[in-house]
């Protein structure tokens, strides 16, 4: 354990313990170089047997600079390491926030299904992004205590915020997948969430990290930890999970490697598929409730209005142009008559009449 205050490698200096458990602790420091707040992992080696002990020391630096070339969103950066007095030290991003540990915590129950599969399903893209690595990287402690919840503002004041991301945060036990060797060098891991194979029946493989997943997804919805291998189904203990996310999950955790997810794209398919038929259930639950609180009124009757006359026939068009074509002159004519001051004859009203005419001439 480290004293606070200490300022370890003449750089980092101890604020505060945020965590401990297993064979470390994790602290928040200032990196006084660079003036930046930074979380660093302590691994205490004294604790291992001797064998274990003289294999870690040696596994530390080579894991350490392969866990430091990592770069995904969902992984906290590694910047520094070294080792010090037979304690071995990862210095790491700080992401502010709370695990998932602290969530179901505070909660006091299972979580919403949407927050775990949406939880789920970035865990599975930062393990396909490991197990892509060549050679593979095996996380081999994935747990609720070990995910950080970073909550996220809306982009638009007023809107709902995003969904939540979820990032690993302890690479303590991280190891490469080494395909000639029968056994793990360590045999470390958490109870519950560690696959059989991580106790020394094997070695851990992308399948292992699978277990784990499937492990922290049982919690996550039953609230207890899976202490039993393979835990109970989870329908005996919260039936109000899916039937088809409770399979997902038992398959997963299956005992035998064989009977689990063979790759993560494998299980992220799976709960996309999930994820899809509940988006559209509340999608359409949703339309049927706004249906139900929208009052019945009866169609609306149209007014009664004249029927439309039918246009009328080529001939009666012709005839009825005619006449306004007549009607036009006949105007333009009396407004003549009218400059000229000659009356209008009585029989043909379109025509001065003669007399007048000849009146005027004179």
């Amino acid at each position: 354990m480290i004293n606070h205050n200490e300022l370890i490698q003449h750089r980092y200096r101890l604020i505060r313990l945020l965590g401990s458990g297993g064979f470390g602790a994790v602290y928040l420091a200032e990196d006084q170089r660079l003036g930046r707040t930074v979380a660093i992992k302590e691994i205490d080696v004294a604790r291992l047997g001797p064998d274990e002990r003289a294999a870690a020391e040696q596994l530390f630096e080579r894991e350490a600079r392969m866990l430091a070339s990592l770069d995904h969103p969902g992984l906290t950066r590694i910047w520094d390491f070294f080792q010090q007095e037979r304690r071995a030290f990862l210095v790491m991003e700080y992401v502010p926030g709370c695990t998932l540990r602290d969530t179901l915590h505070r909660r006091g129950g299972p979580l919403d299904e949407p927050f775990v599969l949406e939880c789920a399903l970035q865990l599975c893209a930062v393990l396909g992004y490991l197990h892509a690595r060549r050679p593979q990287v095996i996380f081999r402690d994935l747990k609720p205590a070990n995910v950080m919840v970073v909550e996220q503002q809306p982009a638009i004041a007023g809107e709902p915020p995003e969904p939540p991301v979820f990032r690993l945060i302890d690479f303590g036990i991280a190891r490469l997948f080494k395909p000639d060797q029968t056994g793990d060098t360590l045999i470390i891991g958490t109870p519950g969430y560690a696959p059989p194979e991580q106790h020394g029946q094997g070695q851990t493989d992308v399948r292992s990290d699978i277990y784990s997943l499937g492990a922290t997804l049982y919690h996550l919805l039953s609230s207890y930890v899976p202490n039993t291998v393979p835990p109970p189904p989870l329908a005996s203990v919260n039936p109000a999970v899916s039937p088809d996310l409770a399979r997902i999950v038992a398959r997963a955790t299956a005992v035998d490697p064989a009977d689990r997810y063979q790759r993560v794209e494998d299980l992220r398919h799976d709960l996309l598929a999930v994820a899809r038929a509940q988006l559209i259930a509340a999608h359409e639950q949703g339309l049927v409730q706004e249906a139900a609180q929208t009052p019945w009124r009866p169609p609306a009757v149209a007014a009664h209005r004249a029927p439309t006359p039918l246009p009328p026939p080529p001939a009666l068009a012709r005839i009825a142009g005619l006449a306004a074509a007549r009607r036009a002159r006949a105007d333009c004519v009396r407004a003549i008559q009218w400059r000229c001051g000659l009356q209008p004859d009585a029989c043909h009203p379109r025509w001065p009449a003669a007399t007048d005419v000849d009146n005027r001439r004179r």
